[in-house]
């Protein structure tokens, strides 16, 4: 099983300048804004966007996620530091908890969220949507 450590860039930062290494060559906006309970994007916003019959899942999924998983203020999904550009984690998690039927598809980040919901082992009882995630080999750089 892989491990994924979300940490803000400016402490990436640090630890790269206190290691000797140099910066990676993507680049990435410094001052991510992580989520905390007084941010614009919380829990209960993001749940309450769910249809009725699918909030109580959407709130276990988020329970779960909120301590391994970040976005930004804007509701971005932040993985290893990076920023994906106009992905929403409203948007992953209704498309995780919500039946879809034909051919709808997957939110801007869903390969990147997957892949940590993979992970996590999430429950499969509060993943409607469940298939193989699609893997993807995109790195995002933000701008």
């Amino acid at each position: 099983m892989n491990k994924h450590i979300l940490i803000p860039f400016s402490k990436y930062q640090r630890l790269i300048q206190n290691s000797g290494q140099s910066q990676p060559q993507t680049q990435t906006q410094p001052d991510i804004e992580m989520i905390e309970h007084d941010k614009d994007v919380d829990v209960d916003s993001i749940v309450s966007i769910l249809p009725k019959r699918c909030q109580s899942k959407g709130r276990a999924l988020l329970n779960i996620l909120q301590h391994h998983l970040t976005w930004n203020a804007r509701g971005e999904l932040v993985v290893n530091g990076q920023i994906i550009p106009t992905s929403h984690i409203a948007d992953l998690v209704k498309y995780t908890v919500v039946r879809h039927f034909g051919k709808q598809k997957p939110p801007i980040g869903y390969s990147e969220y997957c892949t940590i919901i993979e992970d996590l082992n999430i429950p499969k009882s509060l993943i409607v949507n469940s298939g193989p995630c699609p893997k993807d080999n995109t790195q995002w750089i933000g701008f």
